[in-house]
Protein backbone atom coordinates (compact mmCIF):
# COMPACT_ATOMS: atom_id res chain seq x y z
CA UNK A 1 0.00 0.00 0.00
CA UNK A 2 2.90 2.35 0.68
CA UNK A 3 4.15 1.74 -2.85
CA UNK A 4 0.76 2.86 -4.14
CA UNK A 5 0.88 6.01 -2.01
CA UNK A 6 4.35 6.74 -3.35
CA UNK A 7 3.41 6.13 -6.99
CA UNK A 8 0.29 8.30 -6.79
CA UNK A 9 2.29 11.04 -5.10
CA UNK A 10 4.99 10.92 -7.74
CA UNK A 11 2.43 10.89 -10.57
CA UNK A 12 0.85 13.98 -9.03
CA UNK A 13 4.25 15.74 -8.87
CA UNK A 14 4.27 15.89 -5.08
CA UNK A 15 7.51 16.57 -3.30
CA UNK A 16 9.11 13.70 -1.36
CA UNK A 17 8.47 15.46 1.95
CA UNK A 18 4.73 15.48 1.23
CA UNK A 19 4.73 11.77 0.43
CA UNK A 20 6.71 11.10 3.60
CA UNK A 21 4.17 13.09 5.59
CA UNK A 22 1.40 10.91 4.14
CA UNK A 23 3.36 7.81 5.23
CA UNK A 24 3.58 9.19 8.77
CA UNK A 25 -0.16 9.89 8.95
CA UNK A 26 -0.91 6.42 7.62
CA UNK A 27 1.48 4.71 10.04
CA UNK A 28 -0.01 6.59 13.00
CA UNK A 29 -3.44 5.24 12.12
CA UNK A 30 -2.04 1.73 11.65
CA UNK A 31 -0.36 1.83 15.06
CA UNK A 32 -3.58 3.03 16.67
CA UNK A 33 -5.38 0.04 15.16
CA UNK A 34 -7.90 2.13 13.26
CA UNK A 35 -7.49 0.38 9.91
CA UNK A 36 -9.03 -2.76 8.56
CA UNK A 37 -9.04 -4.43 5.17
CA UNK A 38 -12.13 -2.53 4.03
CA UNK A 39 -10.95 1.01 4.76
CA UNK A 40 -7.18 0.95 4.38
CA UNK A 41 -7.03 2.16 0.75
CA UNK A 42 -9.50 4.94 1.45
CA UNK A 43 -7.50 6.00 4.50
CA UNK A 44 -4.25 5.91 2.49
CA UNK A 45 -5.79 8.22 -0.11
CA UNK A 46 -7.08 10.54 2.61
CA UNK A 47 -3.61 10.67 4.19
CA UNK A 48 -2.06 11.61 0.86
CA UNK A 49 -4.66 14.29 0.23
CA UNK A 50 -4.28 15.70 3.74
CA UNK A 51 -0.50 15.83 3.40
CA UNK A 52 -0.82 17.62 0.05
CA UNK A 53 -3.19 20.20 1.49
CA UNK A 54 -1.13 20.85 4.61
CA UNK A 55 2.17 21.20 2.79
CA UNK A 56 0.62 23.49 0.16
CA UNK A 57 2.38 21.30 -2.38
CA UNK A 58 -0.48 21.43 -4.85
CA UNK A 59 -2.55 24.23 -6.26
CA UNK A 60 -6.33 24.30 -5.86
CA UNK A 61 -6.97 22.88 -9.33
CA UNK A 62 -4.46 20.07 -8.78
CA UNK A 63 -6.14 19.11 -5.50
CA UNK A 64 -9.50 18.90 -7.28
CA UNK A 65 -7.93 16.70 -9.94
CA UNK A 66 -6.40 14.46 -7.26
CA UNK A 67 -9.81 14.04 -5.62
CA UNK A 68 -11.39 13.01 -8.91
Amino acid sequence: LKREIRSVGEESSMQPVTIAMAFVYFEKLVLQGRLNKQNRKLVAAACLLLAAKISSDLKKQEVKQLID
